[in-house]
């Protein structure tokens, strides 16, 4: 599917001044464009701005995007989808698709999900140029795949640089729709190459995605000129994420649980990182929270981002270094188990865009 939009979006600042760069070092160059375009890439940490997606019926509908994360680049996008898209989403999966048991890049890994069930949807109405795992056997409703089009388009619109939307190796996988029972989880991973940008939708108001070595400090690093926490010792992470993609055959991270759990030893949800929580959901201050606070981003804790059904999170997943463009170790996440407490069953829908020019 091609990733150049149709769709508009108004970037009209809400609060603070845009015009000041954030996390983008003056002396870096992005030649691809991996990161995020202007004006997002503005934005301060818990900064939001307005913006709006023309849906299927080319109606406005106004959304807002807010930064909760300086590296790698988190983004929340509040109200992105209405509550009847997420419910023909999760519809379409459930009734016209057959769901199969979610596997993961690794041979006869079973452990690292768990309670999974996986169903494709073309993210054109040409099928897409998806992934092996698609399934376009299945009967699909073509104003769902409309739907999953203008998505695609929407989200390209904002979040990919013009490089990238220019770029004839750029193209988006087909939406992944997810279903994870009781006790369901995705241990610790990396989305891999060549995959430049996530998206992920929260189509039943479930999240529980944990970013763990995500930075949510305010302030540069005087010796590194990055954002750096100081709870974490980011050079040994580093060795640890690099150590498992040079000593794999497949070159992938990480690949087992065990590998997974290890760089993310001795952090805490809530405490470290950036954990993407359901309003409602678990905690009492979670169930606390009303609409407005959630809209508006209210929220003392900078290591808990609240949403609720409708919303999605976008990140990178790519780094600069030098002259060189590298996994970002930062963008290890996970999807914490689901609980009784969230009703019992997790359903997001993902989108992958890619930029094969970096194999």
């Amino acid at each position: 599917s091609n990733s150049n939009s149709n769709s508009n979006s108004n970037s009209n600042k809400r609060n603070d001044d845009l015009n000041e760069p954030n996390n983008n070092d003056d002396n870096i160059t992005d030649i691809l464009g991996v990161g995020p375009p202007d004006p997002i890439r503005f934005l301060q940490l818990n900064q939001q701005i307005e913006a709006y997606r023309n849906n299927q019926q080319n109606v406005p509908t106004n959304f807002t995007i807010e930064r909760v994360s300086n590296t790698p680049d988190i983004f929340i996008l509040r109200d992105f989808l209405s509550i009847e898209e997420c419910d023909c989403i999760i519809y379409e999966a459930s009734s016209n698709i057959n769901m199969t048991q979610a596997e993961t890049v690794t041979e006869n890994d079973h452990k690292s999900r768990k309670h999974c069930q996986v169903a494709w949807i073309p993210s054109s109405s040409a099928g897409g140029a998806g992934t092996a795992n698609s399934n376009h056997d299945n009967v699909i409703n073509p104003s769902t795949i409309s739907l999953v089009s203008n998505l695609v388009s929407s989200t390209a619109n904002i979040f990919l640089s013009s490089q990238i939307k220019q770029n004839p190796t750029t193209f988006v996988e087909d939406l992944q729709v997810l279903r994870y029972g009781l006790n369901g989880e995705f241990v610790l991973h990396h989305d891999g190459e060549p995959r430049v940008l996530t998206v992920i939708y929260y189509i039943n108001g479930v999240a529980n995605t944990w970013f763990p070595l995500a930075s949510t400090a305010t302030a540069r690093n005087s010796s590194t000129s990055s954002f750096d926490d100081n709870s974490i010792n980011s050079k040994e992470i580093e060795r640890g994420f690099e150590y498992i993609r040079n000593n794999h055959k497949n070159n992938l991270t990480p690949q087992n649980k065990g590998q997974a759990l290890k760089l993310g030893k001795g952090f805490k949800p809530g405490t470290h990182g950036v954990l993407v929580k359901g309003i409602g959901v678990g905690d009492n201050d979670v169930k606390e929270c009303n609409d407005d606070s959630v809209n508006n981003g209210d929220n003392d804790n900078n290591h808990i981002a609240y949403v609720k059904k409708g919303d999605a999170v976008a990140f990178y997943n790519y780094c600069i270094d030098g002259s060189e463009y590298k996994l970002d170790w930062r963008a290890l996440h996970t999807g914490l188990p689901t609980t009784e407490v969230d009703g019992g069953v997790k359903w997001i829908a993902n989108h992958w865009f890619r930029l094969d020019d970096l194999l």
